[in-house]
């Protein structure tokens, strides 16, 4: 019976700990993200090239300027291609008005078009 019991409690000690090393890996690549982001934001801004805020260009495209959530303010976009790379610092979920909820990553990226985003 003791076996039985170290066993299942090994096992069971085993599974929590994995889950735990899994959310420490998940974090770590989330502040990492949020370091590449804003480092890069911070290059562009020192070499004088300062981007329009992320609402703004979200305008320009005839998009909402609320469809990402509010502390994503760190983003990449490259006007030959259209492509645009949002960086959020942390994994979340926005609710919007419809009810509807959509969870955001720490990296969204996409295509911006003329009133869509595509290639999500």
């Amino acid at each position: 019976m003791d076996q039985i019991l170290n066993k299942v409690g090994s096992y069971w000690l085993g599974q929590k700990a994995n889950k735990e090393i899994n959310s420490v890996g998940d974090d770590i690549n989330s502040l990492s993200t949020s370091i590449e982001g804003g480092a890069k934001w911070l290059v562009n801004k020192i070499k004088g090239k300062m981007q329009k805020p992320l609402p703004e260009l979200l305008k320009e495209y005839n998009l909402p300027i609320g469809i990402f959530p509010r502390d994503a303010t760190n983003y990449e976009f490259n006007e030959e291609t259209g492509k645009l790379t949002v960086f959020i610092p942390t994994i979340c979920e926005v609710g919007y008005k419809d009810s509807s909820v959509l969870r955001f990553f720490t990296t969204v990226t996409g295509y911006l078009e003329k009133g869509k985003l595509a290639d999500i």
